[in-house]
C-alpha cells in the first residue's frame, strides 16, 4: 500500500489533523471524506499509469487518390460538353483529441479532361425569317477549368476506434484558391488494418454556390438585336471517393 493511500484511510478514520511540513493543519471533515477516491482514481497518482497510447493524442498522416463521378459543370473545362469525371491525388494529417473527437487537414489537387465520348457542340443558328429567341447558361470563367488545388479542414467523430479498424464521420470547410471558391462538406471514412500501416477509404460531399450566367439573345430575321446577361449564383454538388494509406504515428509520455 503506498504513502497516498496509507494517508487517506488515516484521514477517512475521522482524523481531523495531519502534518505537512512539520505544520498541524487542520482540514475539514468533508474533505477527508472525499480524498481517499480522489487519490484512488487520479492517473498518474499513486504508481497508477494511463494505458500507453491514450496519455497523448495519436498524429497519423497519409496520402490518397480519388475520383468524383459527378464533378460539378462549373469545373468543367468547357461548358457545351462538359467533363463530369474528375480525378485527384492528396495529402492529409489526423489528430485524435479526444476519445470521441478528432481533428483533419488535408491538400487536395484535382485534374480532369472531357472522355473521349464528349464531342463539342455548337450553338443552333437564328432561323432566316422571324423573331427568334436562344438562351444558353454558362458558368463564370474565375470558375471553370482544371487542375485546382482544394484545402480542407475537419472536425470528427470518432464512433469507433479499434486496433485493427476505425470509422470516422466528419464535416468540413474547404477551399478552393484559385477559383476563390468556399466548399462545406460532410462525408465518412473507414481504416482498416493494424497500427504499423491503414488502408483507408472515403466518401465525401461538397454543396456551395457558383456565379452562373444566362444569356438571353433576341433575333429578327436571322440579326441579332438584343442580348442580355443575367448572373446569378447558383448551387452546385460534388461527390468524391477516396481510397488511401495511413501511418499513424503514437505520441506516448514517457
Amino acid at each position: 500500500m503506498s504513502c497516498l493511500q496509507q494517508t487517506g484511510q488515516v484521514l477517512a478514520q475521522g482524523g481531523k489533523d495531519y502534518i505537512r511540513h512539520g505544520i498541524v493543519v487542520t482540514a475539514p471533515r468533508a474533505i477527508l471524506l472525499i480524498l481517499p477516491p480522489l487519490v484512488a482514481a487520479a492517473p498518474g497518482l499513486d504508481g497508477q499509469r494511463p494505458p500507453p497510447g491514450l496519455d497523448r493524442p495519436a498524429i497519423e498522416v497519409g496520402a490518397d487518390v480519388g475520383v468524383s463521378p459527378n464533378a460539378a459543370k462549373a469545373f468543367a473545362n468547357d461548358q457545351i460538353c462538359p467533363s463530369r469525371a474528375a480525378l485527384s491525388v492528396g495529402l492529409r494529417a489526423h489528430a485524435r483529441l479526444a476519445r470521441w473527437f478528432g481533428t483533419e487537414v488535408l491538400g487536395q489537387y484535382f485534374f480532369g479532361n472531357p472522355g473521349p465520348s464528349c464531342v463539342d457542340g455548337l450553338l443552333p443558328p437564328p432561323p432566316p425569317q422571324g423573331p427568334f429567341t436562344r438562351r444558353y447558361d454558362f458558368f463564370d470563367e474565375r470558375v471553370t477549368g482544371y487542375p485546382f488545388v482544394l484545402t480542407t479542414a475537419r472536425v470528427q467523430i470518432l464512433p469507433y476506434a479499434g486496433p485493427a479498424a476505425a470509422v470516422r464521420a466528419f464535416v468540413g470547410l474547404g477551399h478552393i484558391w484559385s477559383k476563390r471558391v468556399t466548399v462545406p462538406q460532410a462525408g465518412f471514412s473507414v481504416l482498416l488494418g493494424h497500427r504499423a500501416l491503414r488502408f483507408m477509404v472515403e466518401a465525401d460531399l461538397w454543396w456551395y454556390r457558383v456565379a452562373q450566367h444566362r444569356i438571353t439573345e433576341d433575333f429578327q430575321d436571322g440579326q441579332l438585336v438584343a442580348r442580355r446577361d443575367d448572373v446569378a449564383r447558383v448551387r452546385e454538388r460534388t461527390a468524391v471517393v477516396r481510397a488511401g494509406l495511413t501511418v499513424p504515428i503514437p505520441r506516448r509520455t514517457p
